[in-house]
This record gives C-alpha cells, sequence and structure tokens, in this order.
C-alpha cells in the first residue's frame, strides 16, 4: 500500500462522498479569492531589492550612464499549484476553475501534455469503480482520454505525455502505456510472473516502468524498458514502486527516500509511523506524521534532499506544483512554499465548506 496500515487506518473516513460545491457558486468565483500574501524573503535578498527599487543606480560608462537592471527575486509562486474538490479542479491556486464531466477527481497527474486529471464515480481508488481520464492542456481545454480501468495504480512522468498502467492475462500481466496527448496506446508488453496484487501497481520514470507487488520477503520491483520490451530485476525492494527522477520511497522499518542508482539513503523518516512523499522533481520530499496520543495529524517537514536543509508546512497533506513546489490547502486557504528559501505564500480560498475533502496535485492517491 502506498501508506502504513496505521494511517490507512486513520484516514477510513476520507473516503467518505461529499457532494461537489455548487458549480455556479464556484465558476462565478462569488465568494472569490481574497488575496493575502505572507512570502517573506530572506533579509540579504531583501536588502538587494531595497536597495535597486530605491536608487534608481546608475553606473558611469563613457559619455553615457547606463541603468542597472533590478533583478526579480526568486519565491514561492501560485503558478502550477493544482487542486480538486468534487469535480471541480483550480488550476494555479484557483486562478482558473475548470469543471470535469464526472462526479468527482481522484487523482492528478502531472504531464508534459497538461494535468492528467483520474475521475469517477467517487473519490475512491480502492473498490472505487470505474477510473476515467480527462486531459487539462496548458491553454485550459479539456481532452478526454480513451482509457479506462478499474483497480489499476498507474504511473506517470511529468516530462512526458504517458500514462502506465498493467493489465492481466492468463500468463500473468501486460504493460500497457499510452500518450493522453495523442489518445493513442503506444505500447503493449507481456511481463510473466505472481504478483501480490493484481493487477500489480506501476510508476513511470523515463523509459522505465517500474512493476511492484512481486511477493516474497524480499519483494522486488521489475524494470521494464516499455520502448525495447526487456524485463529485468530492479536491486530494489517495494511493494509499491515510487520512483521520481531516480530516486524511490522504501518501507524497512523506518521509511526512507533511497537513490535508485547507488543505492544510497538519502533521507530516513523520524519514526515508522510516518509518510513520505517525493516531488515530481525528486528534488524535495515531504514527511508527515501522526499523533498517537491526540489522534491528530502533525504539520509536515519538507526536506531538500541535496542540502538536507528542510522547513515545515503549516498542515499534513502536502501535495506540489507542477515546478515541484510544495503546497497545502486548508478550509479557507492555500499556501505553497519556495523549496528552496522555505518562504512562503498564502492566499485566501473560499471552497464553501466548512473542510472539503481535497485531492491535492502530485500526490499518490492510489493504494
Amino acid at each position: 500500500m502506498t501508506e502504513p496500515l496505521t494511517r490507512l487506518l486513520h484516514r477510513v473516513g476520507e473516503d467518505l462522498d461529499a457532494p461537489p460545491p455548487p458549480a455556479t457558486a464556484v465558476l462565478e468565483r462569488g465568494r472569490g479569492l481574497r488575496r493575502r500574501r505572507t512570502a517573506v524573503l530572506s533579509a540579504g535578498v531583501s536588502v538587494a531589492v531595497v536597495a535597486v527599487l530605491t536608487g534608481a543606480m546608475l553606473l558611469p560608462g563613457g559619455d553615457t550612464d547606463r541603468a542597472v537592471d533590478p533583478v526579480a527575486p526568486s519565491g514561492p509562486t501560485l503558478d502550477g499549484v493544482t487542486f480538486a474538490v468534487g469535480n471541480q479542479v483550480y488550476l494555479d491556486g484557483g486562478e482558473k476553475v475548470v469543471e470535469i464531466d464526472d462526479r468527482a477527481v481522484k487523482s492528478l497527474y502531472y504531464s508534459s501534455a497538461g494535468v492528467l486529471v483520474r475521475h469517477g464515480n467517487n473519490t475512491a481508488s480502492d473498490g472505487g469503480g470505474p477510473q476515467r481520464f480527462t486531459l487539462i492542456r496548458p491553454d485550459g481545454t479539456l481532452s478526454p482520454v480513451s482509457v479506462e480501468t478499474e483497480e489499476n495504480a498507474h504511473g506517470v512522468d511529468p516530462d512526458q505525455p504517458y500514462l502506465a498502467w498493467t493489465e492481466v492475462v492468463e500468463s500473468g500481466v501486460e504493460v500497457v502505456v499510452h500518450d493522453v496527448d495523442t489518445d493513442t496506446e503506444v505500447a503493449r508488453l507481456p511481463v510473466q510472473g505472481r504478483f501480490t496484487w493484481s493487477p500489480p501497481p506501476v510508476a513511470l520514470d523515463g523509459d522505465t516502468v517500474y512493476v511492484g507487488g512481486r511477493p516474497g520477503n524480499d519483494p522486488a520491483l521489475l524494470a521494464v524498458d516499455w520502448r525495447t520490451g526487456e524485463v529485468a530485476e530492479s536491486d530494489r525492494t517495494a511493494y509499491f514502486p515510487e520512483p521520481r527522477k531516480e530516486r524511490t520511497i522504501e518501507y524497512d522499518g523506518r521509511p526512507a527516500v533511497v537513490d535508485l542508482a547507488s543505492g544510497e539513503v538519502l533521507h530516513t523518516a523520524s519514526s515508522r509511523d510516518s509518510f513520505l512523499t517525493l516531488s515530481p522533481d525528486g528534488r524535495l520530499v515531504a514527511e508527515s506524521g501522526f499523533d498517537e496520543r491526540a489522534f491528530e495529524d502533525l504539520d509536515a517537514t519538507v526536506v531538500d534532499l541535496d542540502s538536507g536543509a528542510e522547513f515545515g508546512m503549516p498542515g499534513s497533506q502536502v501535495g506540489w506544483s507542477t515546478s515541484g513546489q510544495p503546497f497545502v490547502v486548508g478550509a479557507d486557504e492555500v499556501t505553497v512554499c519556495d523549496g528552496t528559501s522555505g518562504d512562503c505564500l498564502t492566499e485566501e480560498l473560499d471552497l464553501g465548506r466548512g473542510q472539503p475533502q481535497v485531492q491535492l496535485g502530485g500526490r499518490t492517491y492510489e493504494s
């Protein structure tokens, strides 16, 4: 499973269906977005910006002076922050809202062709019935994708336009790869063997489809090159494959982020019950925990896997923007943070209910 059993039990109520918010209220944005920017730049950057903006600094250069172009500071942005409530998909933190022609959104994938929406009769993945797909292109137009699955855990690569999954056949399974941009199947490869789950879950990373769910004390991942058809046993062990740009999460005692190539452990969770989620680019990991005494989620911590720097998020459920910035959505606001500096930007957002069930972009919901 994608989360330890204890965390699944803690969230057993989250799969209860809830009616989507009124489409008219959302689309007309009657309650609107009330902007409340709280990003705070570091002192060094702030001073530099003030110096540039207040002086119109001129440098001598022969007979003419040339102005110094101000440097725009980097920081958190709502661009690419994507989440869904009911059948409404909020793009760029709610700057635009798109309605999917179905009852509920199950998850949101990032691809090079746009945001791929997995939707159906409810938000559930296990026992949730048919899973249908729609592509939201960068210009906001919708393109139906002629794929329908059930009880499948899919794989995507944000740098590619492909969706991967497995289908059960007599000799084992077939790995299927579908181009969501052109809505065409591009590969179907037989893979023999026994699997704990049927059909087994997959993850897509470049030309490799990782197939999980092999039985045994050391359940190995199968690495399938979907272009050549070559099948090899990966060095990594896991029931559920979660690679993100050559990094993956393994559960052996405390969850840990591992480099696929070298096997180096890049981050180990503080507790066996912690839950880790990787950013789409594999650069950051968010760790969330659960307070058994208070019976409540703990705010997540985001860690830069390259530098080791970390900062806290104002919430436990972390999603990722298309550029890999972590964000959380509350009942009345969305907060996105810069993965390098830890600076955050909060904007007020009224979703029309006390505590809505939100599906966050860039996060795995299959189990």
